[in-house]
């Protein structure tokens, strides 16, 4: 007769098996506890984390298959929406699994039975016919397609991020025109990242100007060019002109920006981000090009160097940057704006309505 570690040990190889035969590199195994362990995979290129149970064996409740964890485990595993977990049922050599988000979806909420006087607390169980066998969880499905997606788009942000580090001192064009309490947070607080959908519309807009660039024929030194301005002792802007286009013996900024609107006039934030370019690169003309995604319509101003509108960002810059090093809060601006959308989409917004009602 089987030992109950000589089980465990067999359900896990179990695991192993189904796993392998799916396509899943385990590249690495941690033990949480003597039946739960964390296995880091990798399949299509992606790595991702499983987490794996051995129950020995599923439960019948009334008229259907259960299988169930402890509550405090539950509570720890739905911090992790994106990993999936994975149980070993050893008596009937089955092998089952879904998504951490899918198992709360389907977890049936603790009642009375579930008490266990052992170990002084609920378990929280599952609806073993709502996961999938390991060939479908893990196989190349609509599901795992979008993950893969999701997954490269915040691997590429997450690069870009550690090329370009958040500094005090180092402001970006991009964001000085837009409200000065979010970027005093992205300061002081950080933290706040964005969500998938936001990091995928950036990406579109990336796509966005690719093709344009490519369309207009400007070589690659002529694209995504670096440019710093510096505003005071210890006080930088940095960013990445769009176009930097050079023709007939004149220069000229380009700035595309993507949108889902039409504009009558450009947008006041990307003036200011154009007319730090120009002051930079000690260039006289740019142009904003919008294109609308939604509609097909492409648009541009003429946006000339004025040096009065200069003289005010740089001011701007550097009340920001007191504000910052002081960690004094600055005005919500955002919330005296009438395009309300700058308030709707930040990330730090309930943090912003927290501060406002103790102002």
């Amino acid at each position: 007769m089987l030992t109950e570690r000589l089980k465990v040990r067999k359900a896990m190889n179990l695991v192993d098996e189904e796993l392998q035969k799916v396509g899943v590199e385990i590249l690495s195994r941690t033990y949480k506890q003597e039946r739960w362990l964390v296995y880091r995979c990798k399949k299509y290129g992606r790595e991702f984390t499983v987490h794996v149970f051995n129950k020995l064996s599923a439960m019948h409740n009334g008229d259907r298959l259960d299988t169930g964890v402890d509550e405090r485990v539950y509570e720890e595993l739905i911090k992790a929406p994106d990993d999936y977990v994975v149980f070993s049922d050893y008596t009937n050599k089955q092998v089952y699994g879904a998504k951490v988000r899918d198992l709360v979806v389907s977890a049936q909420r603790p009642d009375p039975k579930a008490w266990v006087a052992s170990s002084n607390t609920w378990i929280v169980r599952f609806w073993v016919d709502q996961m999938k066998p390991l060939s479908e969880l893990f196989g190349l499905n609509a599901s795992t397609l979008a993950d893969m997606v999701k997954e490269s788009i915040r691997t590429h942000n997450q690069e870009d991020a550690l090329l370009h580090p958040i500094r005090i001192g180092v402001y970006h064009p991009s964001e000085i025109g837009y409200c000065m309490r979010k970027q005093y947070y992205a300061y002081v607080v950080g933290g706040a990242g964005f969500d998938d959908e936001t990091l995928v519309i950036f990406e579109i807009g990336n796509a966005v100007h690719e093709m344009i660039s490519n369309m207009l024929g400007v070589p690659a030194e002529e694209r995504e060019v670096e440019i710093s301005l510096q505003v005071g002792d210890g006080v930088e802007l940095r960013g990445r002109a769009d176009i930097i286009m050079v023709r007939n013996g004149e220069t000229h900024i380009i700035e595309l920006k993507s949108t889902s609107h039409d504009y009558a006039v450009p947008k006041p934030e990307h003036v200011v981000q154009l007319q730090i370019y120009l002051e930079a690169l000690h260039v006289q003309h740019g142009i904003l090009l919008y294109i609308n995604k939604t509609n097909g319509k492409v648009f541009g101003f003429d946006i000339y160097y004025d040096r009065a509108k200069v003289a005010e960002i740089k001011k701007r810059v550097l009340t920001l940057h007191n504000y910052i090093i002081n960690k004094t809060l600055p005005p919500a601006e955002g919330k005296s704006k009438q395009v309300w959308e700058e308030c709707r989409y930040c990330p730090y917004k309930d943090r912003c309505d927290r501060d406002e009602r103790m102002v």
